[in-house]
């Protein structure tokens, strides 16, 4: 008995799986007659009743009693059914396909009667040439049979971004406003934003994505050279017064404006380039609204050396205050001044205890500095004259070394003076 209901159950199942595989292969057939789809669709939907058709056969094995096998075959069957979805009508799929012909044909059409590089003639060949070009493909969709035969005919037909491609790079060859590496830059940038556009549309596997990329490419190109060229004009006019900033700067010398001026020209190359290179209108646009030259035309200006408050030689100094004098030029207050280089102090109250030292040549002629004795007296250095016979070695050999007395050093030096007079005395 137990063996009979097995062999039920297992007999059963088979049918259930039996009327599942048919389904399968029913649907499988529906959907490679399925004119309405493209190959690459077709291929998808039949791959989804094969998993469909796995799952119930699954779902019946694991079923216990006869009335989880009849779910499962009709749940399989179903779902099966469901993964065949044709596509839209072959008429209605011709339709659209001619629509954007003769829409891509019509922009063709006004972009080259609106091309002034263009001569009459040129622009009659060129739409005569655009229209037999458009007829071939309308041919070709009204001869297709299936959706794959639309799907090429339409791709025949947006052959029209080579088309683009050329019209555009014959209007870069034309504009004299750019020089030979410009234009080479702009028509290698029209190639790739073509390859680009024809490696998408390659990819993709369906028509209205096709249809849309096809057309976005066209427009893409087809405004590459205006937006470029509008591009050039912006970044020139924005250049042009920039300079003029720096040439109304009166805080600028003539060497600093012109430096200023260079860097704007570099800088505004650098931003062509970029357009040049561009391969999208936006990218275009992107790279001339980055202009700014302000980061040049508004840096401060260079700060020069001012030297007017130094005394240099042949200055003199005529106040009370205990400054330096140097080469050649004379003390003539009332204070003592060291001097340097060829001076002359002149001190009034100089005696041989506060004689200040000379340098490289110069005299010391005090009143006073005679009555000192030798160990009273202070060096001279270089070729200096000294009036006394000895005289003692300087504490600074740097002719030019500017000696700074303190108030300290002129009381030490007359107490030393005053000590030297009154010796001389007493040996008199």
């Amino acid at each position: 008995m137990i063996t009979s209901q097995v062999i039920h159950w297992t007999s059963k199942k088979a049918d259930a799986k039996a009327k599942v595989d048919a389904e399968a292969k029913k649907i499988i057939n529906d959907i490679n007659n399925d004119k309405t789809l493209p190959a690459s669709v077709r291929k998808t939907q039949i791959d989804t009743v094969n998993s469909d058709a796995k799952t119930a056969d699954d779902n019946i094995d694991a079923a216990k009693d006869a009335d989880e096998i009849n779910t499962a075959t009709t749940s399989g069957m179903t779902t099966i059914d469901g993964a065949h979805q044709p596509g839209e009508p072959l008429p209605d799929q011709k339709r659209d396909a001619i629509n954007a012909l003769k829409a891509e044909l019509a922009k063709i059409i006004s972009d080259i009667q609106a091309d002034n590089t263009l001569t009459t003639a040129e622009k009659n060949t060129q739409i005569a040439n655009a229209k037999a070009d458009e007829a071939a493909a309308e041919t070709k969709v009204n001869n297709a049979t299936d959706s794959d035969g639309v799907t090429t005919a339409k791709n025949n037909g947006m052959t029209a971004i080579d088309g683009a491609a050329e019209k555009a790079k014959a209007g870069v060859e034309a504009n004299d406003d750019l020089n030979a590496g410009e234009k080479a830059k702009q028509k290698s940038a029209i190639d790739e934003a073509a390859d680009k556009a024809k490696n998408d549309i390659d990819k993709s596997e369906d028509v209205e994505d096709v249809k849309k990329k096809a057309k976005d490419a066209v427009d893409n190109i087809d405004g590459l050279n205006d937006a470029k060229n509008d591009a050039h004009k912006s970044i020139d006019g924005a250049a042009d017064a920039a300079k003029a900033n720096i040439d109304g700067n009166a805080n600028l010398s003539d060497g600093e404006k012109a430096d200023r001026k260079q860097a704007i020209d570099d800088a505004a190359k650098g931003i062509k380039n970029d357009v040049d290179e561009a391969t999208t209108v936006d990218d275009v646009k992107n790279a001339a609204n980055s202009v700014d030259f302000s980061s040049i035309t508004d840096a401060p200006a260079k700060q020069t050396d001012n030297t007017d408050n130094q005394n240099d030689g042949g200055n003199t100094n005529n106040g009370g205050n205990v400054l330096p004098a140097t080469a050649g030029g004379s003390n003539n207050g009332g204070n003592v001044l060291p001097t340097t280089a060829g001076g002359t102090n002149n001190g009034a109250g100089n005696n041989a205890s506060a004689t200040l030292p000379t340098t490289a040549g110069g005299a010391d002629n005090s009143a006073d500095s005679n009555s000192a004795k030798d160990d009273a007296q202070l060096p001279t250095t270089g070729s200096g004259k000294n009036n006394k016979s000895k005289t003692r070695a300087s504490k600074n050999n740097h002719d030019n070394h500017v000696v700074t007395w303190s108030l300290l050093a002129l009381l030490l030096a007359a107490a030393a003076g005053f000590i030297a007079r009154q010796v001389l005395r007493k040996k008199k």
